[in-house]
């Protein structure tokens, strides 16, 4: 659910070819998330321009890649639809989203795409009872999944938002945690706190106009309450390793342009956002294992396609330009990478 111009590109094109009057929230997510074949050459058949510490996995074309010294090599088949990984505490493997036209699923991985595991089940015999399952997150301590599954409402099969459940990681039954706003595409890309909480994006609609806040909930079915104002539009958090620091994606009200920002958090609430330089179409942050650099996905031009970009300090007073550590690639902006 990114905005800018290539995102809603993206929402417009699957509004054209799907049923009116289904929620257009809805629309948004799903046609932003929708798998497409890239324009740029392959990951595996470049290099990156910067050295980056540790070790990297992104999406493109669904395909899931590794980034290990300035190399990049294929984890999954390139005849899937794969997206989302994100790695599982304490362990060496990931979990990612594989999708098919009709639904999709959580799987868990090696760090080196071998020894899958389905950790949900979202295909039925009658298409209509199909689920999907995006945006994992696997709790501190490795034990639990977090993700986005839609909810199916009897009484208005155009009525499709996406609710936060929970899930053990070694199988068991889902809680739902949220209660989305009906019509808006609901709540997505959790992050599951090290207190037990959960922060989302929570996407609502006054007055006609959607737009997404950044909430705090301390368990399933409490009621929560936002960290930032609707005027903001934010979403996509994301949380540094020490807990302290919380990146995300606003959207400017009087230019459209997302920004990128960083603000400390306290575990109940965060202090002043502050915009970091990184474009007009900044997407899918991800902080460092130490915590002091970012990377995230934008274009390297107006409209181009999405490259990975690496800031170096988001958190000093004045913090130096991003560097662009692809080029040349097509990388999928709904799918934040995995940085270990």
């Amino acid at each position: 659910m990114i905005r800018g111009a290539p995102r809603r590109l993206a929402a417009l094109t699957i509004l054209a070819v799907c049923m009116a009057g289904f929620g257009l929230g809805v629309w948004r997510l799903l046609g932003a998330l929708q798998t497409r074949y890239p324009t740029g050459v392959r990951p595996d058949q470049s290099h990156a321009l910067v050295d980056l510490p540790g070790t990297v996995f992104l999406a493109q074309g669904g395909v899931l890649y590794r980034l290990h010294n300035q190399s990049f090599r294929a984890i999954t088949g390139f005849g899937g639809r794969w997206t989302q990984p994100t790695p599982v505490p304490g362990a060496p493997t990931l979990v990612a989203v594989t999708q098919t036209i009709n639904f999709s699923n959580l799987v868990e991985m090696a760090a080196n795409g071998g020894a899958r595991r389905l950790l949900t089940h979202n295909a039925a015999p009658a298409q209509a009872n199909n689920h999907w399952a995006f945006y994992p997150a696997v709790a501190p301590g490795g034990r639990t999944v977090f993700y986005a599954y839609d909810l199916h409402d009897p009484n208005a099969s155009y009525n499709v938002t996406f609710a936060i459940m929970s899930q053990p990681l070694a199988g068991g039954a889902p809680t739902q945690w949220t209660t989305p706003n009906p019509y808006t595409g609901g709540d997505v890309q959790p992050v599951p706190l090290p207190s037990g909480g959960l922060l989302y994006s929570k996407f609502a609609i006054t007055n006609g106009a959607t737009y997404a806040q950044l909430w705090l909930q301390s368990g399933p079915g409490q009621a929560g309450s936002p960290l930032t104002p609707a005027t903001a539009d934010c979403q996509e958090p994301a949380l540094s390793p020490s807990g302290r620091e919380l990146a995300m994606i606003c959207v400017n009200a009087r230019t459209q342009h997302d920004t990128l920002e960083v603000a400390p958090f306290t575990g109940h609430g965060i202090g002043p956002r502050t915009i970091v330089p990184a474009g007009p179409l900044a997407a899918s942050p991800t902080w460092s294992p130490s915590g002091r650099q970012l990377l995230y996905l934008a274009p390297s031009g107006k409209l181009g396609p999405f490259q990975l970009w690496w800031l170096r300090n988001p958190l000093a007073r004045h913090p130096a330009a991003p560097a662009q550590v692809t080029t040349g690639l097509d990388l999928t902006a709904t799918s934040a990478v995995t940085w270990r």
